[in-house]
């Protein structure tokens, strides 16, 4: 479907280029998934293909093979940097004969032939996912109870993380999307929640930065810092335990802008992701950073 054309064999150098050019990778929030086109693959066997755990198997149709993985499935390998998750897996071509990575001694890697197993580096095709471990979400949160207001923006969302606002602080009974903005009194509190969804289960998150405006816009010069480097900044502002290292939650109390009294608040937030168990990260640090 690219229209590039190759005809075999194809010379030194150029199987890379030519299969490239005919494999997709999606990435999203909670999986990936692989396309390989047939016509570029004439060897595989589409119910033979798997992954590193062989029994996750693919899918195909007339034209292409496919095959789809959770982050923290089927073997899949994650690694981090300083800003980013990667999520790593590997075709399979062959399932009922994989190749093996035991060393053999007939092995003769430098020699003109060789009768040693197969390697899965050499028949392997490796996939990976990347997500950025500084995430961000903003939300049209409430709007005060006696004000008219215009929602003049959609609220952003990163691939794998988002706000909730709850009903109080037993975080059982969620606000759905399609209520927001909430109405709210001056007495009240905002519940909040920051999660990272379906991700997976060995990343924790700490809110890095959480300011609220008048509009969609976060960076809009009408603002209210909620937390900033990881800190409480606003005199109301609580967290609460979460069953989840995958979520924190907090509360503030309801206020407006002066400036924009009958405009509705947005939230906008900022998380870091932490690998879960590391000591020293500031997802594991927490409130022990900021002054008391």
């Amino acid at each position: 479907s690219s229209g590039i054309n190759a005809e075999w064999p194809l010379r030194p150098g150029e199987y890379e280029i030519f299969t490239s050019s005919y494999i997709d990778i999606e990435c999203r929030s909670t999986n990936m998934t692989v396309y390989l086109t047939r016509s570029a693959f004439p060897h595989l066997i589409p119910s033979r293909v798997g992954l590193i755990d062989t029994t996750c198997g693919g899918g195909w149709n007339a034209t292409h093979v496919y095959v789809t993985t959770n982050l923290d499935q089927c073997g899949t390998r994650v690694e981090y940097s300083t800003s980013l998750a990667k999520y790593t897996n590997y075709i399979v071509p062959d399932v009922v004969y994989p190749p093996t990575d035991n060393s053999n001694s007939e092995d003769t890697p430098h020699a003109v032939v060789n009768r040693g197993a197969l390697k899965l580096a050499d028949t392997s095709l490796t996939f990976h996912c990347s997500y950025p471990l500084l995430a961000h979400a903003t939300i049209p949160a409430y709007a005060v109870s006696s004000s008219n207001f215009d929602i003049d923006g959609a609220g952003k969302r990163e691939i794998s993380f988002k706000i909730e606002l709850y009903h109080d602080a037993n975080y059982t009974r969620r606000y759905q999307e399609s209520e927001y903005p909430i109405r709210a009194d001056a007495t009240e509190r905002i519940y909040t929640k920051a999660i990272v969804v379906g991700d997976n289960a060995r990343m924790s998150i700490w809110v890095d930065k959480c300011v609220a405006t008048p509009n969609s816009d976060p960076e809009y010069v009408t603002r209210h810092e909620l937390i900033t480097d990881g800190c409480p900044q606003d005199a109301t502002l609580q967290f609460h335990n979460a069953t989840d290292v995958r979520e924190q939650r907090f509360s503030f109390q309801v206020f407006r802008f002066n400036a924009r009294p009958t405009a509705a608040v947005y939230l906008h937030c900022y998380i870091d992701v932490c690998r879960d168990g590391n000591e020293e990260s500031r997802c594991a640090k927490g409130l022990d950073l900021c002054d008391n």
